[in-house]
């Protein structure tokens, strides 16, 4: 999908994301594949709408999805502003819940019970994952998985057992000082993405 002048840029970020796949799943069993959360953030709090630094040449391309045309080149020390942000999850982590337990959720208190699964699509900071359960997402406390090395095992608290990583892309929506506007899957290569360091 190709940005239109005279579309607001929001409207852009946003559109260019399939977001029913983000809100509804096809099933309460598992979340629908790939998992687009847009505005998703790997830190505590991403600085979106500030201004970011590239520390090294980047590319930016029309929509997140490398086979996308490439919108514009990043030099090193360019300063972008950060739109927004979408973590894609192709493969969720796998939680067990090892002894029931109370999550809080929006001012109510969902149960979760011995034996359930959960889904985590993605860390959000602080030891927090970003995880989905019976087509609802919250962020909760859970311990990190084995990192894809099969020698580790699973990784346990009292109450949670993670037999597996996420695997997802981090795509991040900026514009250049042209106006020109697209997506980067190199966070590594920008500075001051996280406004409470």
């Amino acid at each position: 999908m190709a940005f239109t002048p005279g579309v607001s840029r929001l409207a852009v970020a946003i559109g260019i994301l399939l977001a029913p796949t983000a809100v509804l799943a096809a099933t309460l069993d598992a979340p629908s594949l790939p998992y687009e959360d847009l505005g998703g953030c790997l830190y505590e709090c991403c600085a979106h709408g500030k201004k970011w630094t590239a520390t090294r040449a980047a590319t930016v391309r029309s929509a997140p999805r490398l086979d996308a045309a490439v919108a514009f080149t990043v030099r090193p020390g360019e300063r972008l502003t950060g739109l927004n942000s979408a973590v894609i999850t192709h493969r969720p982590g796998l939680i067990h819940v090892k002894k029931r337990v109370e999550v809080p959720l929006g001012g109510q208190t969902v149960s979760l019970p011995q034996g359930e699964r959960l889904y985590a699509l993605h860390p959000v900071g602080e030891g927090l994952f970003f995880v989905w359960h019976r087509g609802q997402t919250f962020s909760l406390d859970v311990p990190p998985g084995p990192h894809a090395d099969p020698t580790r095992p699973p990784s346990e608290t009292p109450e949670f057992r993670t037999d597996s990583d996420p695997e997802m892309d981090w795509w991040l929506a900026l514009e250049n000082s042209r106006g020109e506007v697209g997506w980067s899957d190199e966070p590594e290569k920008f500075d001051d993405i996280e406004l409470c360091d």
